[in-house]
């Protein structure tokens, strides 16, 4: 018998609370999630090549914008900061200028997982969100944010963004990053029941 459908967005993860984008190329050919991961040679190597280039791009806004504000824990020394915003001020000017300057999405007019591997590292930096981020200058990733935002479930994937709220003048309380993520399961846990019922 063929695999139970996947939820409308998913992600491998090789460890508790790690997606890893790459190895979901595979889950598009499990599930024939072609939509996310096409078939066609070329088209997949578009994807496949900005997944390449998340790792030390794009996803430095996770670690330069977001955890230094969340991760009290953690030690972030200027020069790792002044490297990481470089890196980012570099992957968002070529998201700008080349990936998004003329397609709708990253690799064409059709969303796919380089969109969603994007869109978890820069999507979460909005003003409804964390807010740490000014994309005034970035008019194609701006109206791409906006089209990543209609993407079915998007809301309920993000409750506990929603629920942090903005970071961007005073760094969350641990009771505050705790809610959140309890609120944002919950929310994740109901839709996937709902989406089990019908």
């Amino acid at each position: 018998p063929p695999p139970p459908p996947p939820p409308p967005l998913f992600f491998f993860h090789p460890h508790p609370g790690t997606p890893d984008p790459l190895w979901s190329r595979g889950l598009g050919d499990v599930y024939k999630r072609q939509d996310l991961y096409p078939s066609n040679d070329e088209e997949r190597a578009k994807v496949d090549s900005y997944l390449h280039l998340h790792h030390r791009n794009v996803r430095e806004a996770s670690i330069g914008l977001v955890a230094p504000k969340v991760r009290k824990d953690l030690s972030f020394s200027e020069d790792f900061l002044k490297i990481s915003h470089a890196n980012i001020e570099k992957a968002f000017k070529a998201l700008e200028k080349g990936w998004l300057a003329e397609s709708r999405f990253l690799t064409g007019d059709h969303l796919t997982i380089a969109d969603m591997s994007a869109y978890v590292e820069i999507g979460q930096l909005q003003s409804k969100f964390t807010n740490v981020y000014d994309f005034e200058p970035f008019p194609n990733i701006t109206r791409w944010l906006e089209e990543m935002n209609q993407v079915d479930y998007h809301d309920e994937v993000h409750t506990s963004l929603y629920e942090l709220g903005d970071i961007s003048s005073e760094a969350p309380s641990m009771e505050t990053i705790i809610s959140a993520n309890k609120k944002g399961f919950v929310v994740l846990q109901e839709q996937l029941a709902s989406m089990k019922d019908s």
